[in-house]
């Protein structure tokens, strides 16, 4: 009789599933772990390739930094010497602090880069010399800044419907396709 009261104290204390709230803690901590790991790169920018490529200098070793979250112009397209020469005037020859978020398909380091705390990534889209790069971003601050550098005919926003430079680069290998046949 004993064991039965003991047992029917443990039906009493309310259950609750534990799954998606388990799920949540994970989550939450993966992210958190995932920040705190993050690699920065500190460094002189020693050149700028275009509007978001840079090489940054950290002891003997050039790192290729491609600026995450943004897609300026290409050099042979509109307002592309404008991206490199705007990302040129914040950077070039200053020390900088990148945070890594990873590797393209080209080996280029994928960063964020700042300057004395300022986000240049953003500093370019909310200049008008680069496009939210929505396909690889999810962060709609980057969003925001572009919408205001449109209603303000910011930089490449003079044109009234510029292209794209993920539209310039598939017509440039459509052309280069259709001049090989």
């Amino acid at each position: 009789m004993q064991k039965n009261h003991v047992f029917s104290i443990f039906r009493r204390v309310p259950s609750f599933d534990v799954g998606p709230f388990f799920l949540i803690v994970v989550a939450i901590a993966f992210v958190i772990t995932t920040d705190l790991r993050a690699e920065t790169v500190i460094g002189e920018v020693v050149r700028v390739l275009d509007g978001d490529t840079i090489i940054v200098a950290r002891e003997q070793e050039r790192i290729v930094i491609r600026l995450s979250d943004i897609d300026c112009p290409e050099k042979d397209q509109e307002f592309g010497r404008e991206a490199k020469e705007a990302i040129s005037g914040f950077v070039m020859h200053k020390n900088v602090s990148v945070l890594i978020r990873g590797k393209d398909r080209y080996g280029r380091t994928i960063g964020t880069v700042y300057l004395s705390g300022d986000n240049i990534n953003f500093r370019m889209i909310e200049s008008g010399f680069a496009w939210w790069f929505y396909k690889y971003s999810r962060d709609e601050l980057y969003r925001d800044a572009e919408i205001l550098a449109r209603k303000q005919n910011r930089g490449l926003w003079l044109n009234p419907s510029p292209l794209p430079p993920w539209e310039f680069r598939k017509l440039k290998t459509l052309r280069k396709k259709s001049n090989e046949t």
